[in-house]
């Protein structure tokens, strides 16, 4: 990924962020907090993957909430950026949190003789 892609990414990571702060992303706040991890933007600047983590009961709703908004805040985006074309966004939960939670445990669960020095 390009120098120009990486900032477009955070630039549009920002923005969502602050859309969802704001309350302006119907129905995504009523279904659980969403956070946005990180932006991948396509070498060709026309796709944009989204990470979100949502927290709570209502996680993968909270994910749809967003999808079903994509047009909305890529409109949005548009007013808030100065792109010639803002890249369709792709909404996707990130599982890093839970992943890194899940090897902590197994390797905690791990014994491990201590060695003789």
């Amino acid at each position: 990924m390009g120098v120009r892609a990486q900032m477009v990414g955070g630039q549009i990571q920002r923005e969502i962020a602050d859309m969802l702060l704001r309350e302006e992303i119907h129905g995504a706040r009523s279904e659980g907090l969403l956070s946005v991890t990180g932006v991948l933007v396509s070498g060709d600047m026309q796709v944009a993957t989204v990470y979100v983590t949502a927290y709570g009961q209502q996680s993968p709703r909270g994910i749809e909430a967003l999808k079903r908004a994509a047009g909305f805040i890529r409109a949005q985006l548009g007013k808030r950026m100065s792109l010639r074309k803002v890249p369709e966004l792709r909404f996707k939960e990130d599982t890093s949190l839970e992943y890194g939670n899940r090897i902590e445990k197994l390797l905690g669960s791990l014994e491990i003789p201590e060695m003789d020095r």
